[in-house]
């Protein structure tokens, strides 16, 4: 079966070849189609000799560089590449010259009036029918909204686990059986327990499991519980007071599915 399929393709392949050789007008319309991708595109598409010149230019470079086509043609590409980041344009011609692909490297690119941009290139050989490298072709898409939030969101990120490291509060994570996700050092030292990998192979519902039980079902329906007060029994048997501000965590569908938690000690 899987032969057939084939045999199948590699027909309808050379059929389409065998059209395109003898129908001057279809080729014409693939090519005007082909141009008119090229040239509309969002990305940047961007042709060079081997050495770097610029030989063709479309709509998208124009936007994403600020250069007219007009003023750009015949000088080398390396006028977009900030000046620490020369040498990699020798890399990628030398790739190229070995017939290799450059896929989604990213990378910074500078525009006409010195603004600087991340970018994502795919660069590829262009050859002739001999199979001959006479070119360069160029992909590059502007990611820089991308990477900004990317940043942002790692400094959120690190922010949230600078507090929630530091925090003088007993904050946890729990799965609704009490198995402790995540948790930091006041938990760990409100529970006696050496270290927080320790803490977190535990179970808070052990500590208390007829509270435990009745926390579940409030936040069932409450969403919050503040200021809850009860006795648990640390590990080491010793008895604790203390004070939870509980909250629901839902998944994408609403469910019920985690506990994130805020222990003072209530000595």
């Amino acid at each position: 079966m899987e032969e057939e399929s084939k045999d199948n393709f590699i027909s309808l392949l050379e059929d389409l070849i065998e059209r395109i050789r003898q129908d001057d007008d279809y080729v014409s319309f693939m090519v005007g189609n082909m141009a008119a991708i090229v040239q509309y595109s969002e990305d940047a598409i961007i042709g060079t000799d081997n050495d770097g010149t610029i030989l063709s230019w479309n709509k998208g470079a124009e936007k994403m560089y600020g250069y007219d086509t007009e003023e750009i043609m015949g000088k080398n590409i390396s006028i977009l590449v900030p000046r620490d980041r020369t040498n990699e344009i020798k890399c990628i011609q030398g790739k190229i010259s070995e017939d290799k692909l450059i896929n989604n490297f990213e990378t910074i690119r500078q525009k006409k009036n010195g603004d600087l941009l991340d970018v994502s290139i795919t660069v590829s050989p262009i050859k002739t029918s001999e199979d001959k490298i006479y070119g360069i072709s160029t992909i590059e898409r502007d990611i820089t909204q991308q990477k900004m939030a990317e940043k942002a969101l790692k400094k959120s990120e690190e922010k949230y686990h600078r507090l929630f490291n530091d925090d003088l509060t007993g904050d946890f994570i729990a799965k609704l059986d009490g198995k402790i996700i995540q948790c930091n050092p006041s938990f760990a030292e409100i529970y006696g327990f050496e270290s927080i990998k320790d803490a977190e192979e535990s179970n808070i519902s052990n500590f208390n499991p007829k509270d435990w039980a009745e926390i579940i079902s409030r936040l069932r329906t409450e969403k919050k519980i503040k200021g809850h007060q009860t006795t648990h029994q640390r590990p080491d048997g010793r008895e604790i007071k203390i004070i939870a501000n509980l909250i629901a965590i839902s998944d994408e569908s609403g469910h019920f599915k985690e506990i994130k938690g805020y222990i003072f000690e209530n000595d």
